[in-house]
């Protein structure tokens, strides 16, 4: 499973169930949603047709949403998000350091 920190709200979220593969998409993607990788509650509701997509804005429940530190983490190369500055990956982090993150 591949994971990606959302760059708007800082949620942890998996390629799959988030705004990951068609953030690039012109012809999928809104001019103000390009290149961003989103969770499934910032997603956009509509693509540039303004047909609606999956997301309604909520999270999808496949798993607990964990909300990390926002752009302090990155994709590493097995899937795992890895903080930039300590190496923790994500789980090793909110452990670490349960202040600086908050589940829903």
């Amino acid at each position: 499973m591949s994971l990606f920190q959302c760059d708007k709200c800082g949620s942890r979220e998996n390629t799959a169930c988030g705004w990951y593969h068609c953030r690039n998409s012109e012809r999928l993607t809104k001019k103000e949603y390009l290149g961003l990788k989103l969770c499934s509650c910032c997603a956009p509701r509509e693509y540039q047709s303004g047909k609606e997509t999956e997301f309604d804005g909520s999270w999808h429940n496949k798993f607990k949403r964990l909300i990390l530190p926002a752009g302090e983490f990155f994709t590493n190369d097995v899937g795992n998000l890895e903080h930039k500055e300590t190496g923790l990956l994500c789980g090793e982090f909110a452990d670490k350091y349960p202040e600086r993150v908050r589940y829903e």
